[in-house]
């Protein structure tokens, strides 16, 4: 069953995307030393690993999420107008979002918390938590424009309806936890919350941004 504004069923879609992020992933882990050194951005000049396989997880880690993030046209493709523009605005947003954290937030984001811990701290950065913190940040920073401008639009057209939003939290919770635990594998429940926490509340803006569409829209 296809979803409403989606030519293709949502399954040959998944598979679609999948298969370009996969492609896109392979290509990037050729150059995810390239890709490394471009994330890596003042004060950081250098990373160090405590486990043998640490720097190639990293660079897995790298092509994946690569790989993720060009592999977004083929989402979109065969998209109906309405579902198309939401998305592509989504997507347009996360880019936004993510450029500027990365441009702009990055580099005091590291020099507040590296020179946090004072002179009697010596911070040794590994790869595997410098591109956790990165990605985190990129995603976290993304999604604060993408979700709400891509639920605003959905509203505006009727495609989406804050009660649908409200039925799907348990869903979405889940979601987000799974991927704060995929951007940071770890057991410190603490560095999950502090992940899942700016996601859960932007699902949270974005059914408020709905409600206040769909109000405007009745009257």
């Amino acid at each position: 069953m296809t979803i409403a504004g989606d030519k293709s069923g949502p399954g040959r879609r998944i598979v679609i995307y999948a298969s370009a992020a996969g492609i896109f992933s392979c290509l990037a882990f050729w150059k995810a030393s390239d890709i490394l050194a471009f994330l890596m951005v003042h004060p950081v000049d250098h990373l160090v690993f405590f486990s043998p396989a640490e720097a190639f997880i990293g660079h897995l880690k790298i092509a994946l999420f690569t790989g993720l993030v060009l592999a977004v046209p083929a989402a979109l493709f065969r998209l109906r107008k309405p579902l198309f523009a939401a998305m592509s605005m989504a997507a347009g947003f996360f880019a936004a979002g993510a450029a500027f954290s990365f441009y702009v937030l990055l580099s005091p984001a590291l020099k507040f918390l590296i020179n946090f811990g004072g002179p009697e701290v010596m911070p040794v950065i590994s790869i595997s938590g410098y591109l956790s913190f990165v990605i985190s940040l990129l995603v976290i920073s993304g999604a604060a424009l993408a979700i709400p401008a891509a639920f605003f639009s959905l509203s505006r057209s009727g495609m989406m309806k804050p009660e649908f939003l409200n039925g799907k939290r348990k869903h979405a919770i889940l979601i987000i936890l799974i991927l704060s635990a995929a951007l940071n594998p770890t057991a410190d429940v603490l560095t999950l919350a502090v992940t899942a926490a700016p996601l859960a509340a932007i699902y949270e803006i974005s059914i408020l941004i709905c409600r206040l569409t769909n109000g405007k829209e009745r009257q």
